[in-house]
């Protein structure tokens, strides 16, 4: 999704299978990308390392889930907030075991 973004079209990704399965597209459709173009603000690319530093954090507080569902917590990190900014993240997936 990040690449089309940037060319204003949609594109192919590449690289290596990630962690975050579920999210791991490498074409965008194009109900997203019309959608994420014209609404989203921001952006972030979440590696596989900070998918999983995520999962672990969030299981330290109870909330078990996959990679893929700790995404947006890991991407909250990349975001320069401050005290006064509000965010909302949806853990979107429960653990793989469970």
């Amino acid at each position: 999704m990040q690449k089309s973004i940037k060319a204003e079209a949609l594109v192919s990704g590449d690289g290596p299978d990630s962690n975050m399965g579920r999210l791991d597209c490498k074409n965008a459709s194009k109900i997203a990308f019309e959608s994420l173009r014209r609404d989203a603000d921001v952006f972030v690319t979440i590696s596989d390392a900070a998918a999983s530093a995520a999962t672990e954090k969030l299981a330290k507080y109870g909330i078990e889930t996959t990679p893929s569902g700790a995404a947006g917590f890991a991407g909250l990190a990349l975001l320069s907030l401050s005290a006064e900014d509000r965010a909302m993240i949806i853990i979107s997936e429960g653990p793989e075991n469970g």
